[in-house]
């Protein structure tokens, strides 16, 4: 169970919310900047409500909204499920488990896909205090060489 846990690390990178202020997403489209709250992002999206109850059974979707900026790569149901985590195996892991999981995913300050270090393979603290790679080239955006969609 543990090599899925870690290895949903890696899966997770399957949609990215480009980015998080103060727990509030950027609206990356032409115009005025739109600002959504990312409690409420997260619990209207169809396809995050695994990640909308670990958020909410954690406490960390209160965090987010209270505190930041962060940068936020965001699991879909489909990610975890391709981890070997539906909700029910979710729901068997203890919150502190869960938390490093999400914070894992998670980087201080808000960037838009465009911000991200070129690299290759730029060192990323996250919130778990773990390191990501991030490289950004004319083919994208890749997280520990995982292309973010």
């Amino acid at each position: 169970m543990r090599n899925k846990i870690f290895s949903l690390h890696y899966v997770l990178v399957v949609f990215t919310l480009a980015s998080i202020l103060s727990s509030c997403v950027k609206s990356n489209t032409a115009g005025p900047t739109v600002f959504y709250p990312i409690d409420k992002l997260v619990s209207e999206a169809s396809n995050l409500s695994i990640l909308n109850s670990v958020m909410m059974r954690t406490g960390l979707d209160s965090q987010y909204f209270n505190n930041g900026p962060y940068t936020i790569f965001v699991a879909t149901d489909t990610a975890w499920a391709l981890a070997g985590l539906n909700a029910s195996a979710v729901s068997s892991l203890p919150d502190s488990q869960l938390s490093k999981i999400i914070m894992y995913n998670t980087i201080s300050g808000s960037m838009v896909s465009t911000q991200f270090p070129a690299g290759p393979n730029a060192l990323n603290v996250t919130l778990s205090g773990d390191s990501v790679f991030i490289t950004h080239n004319t083919s994208g955006v890749f997280v520990n060489g995982i292309n973010m969609i």
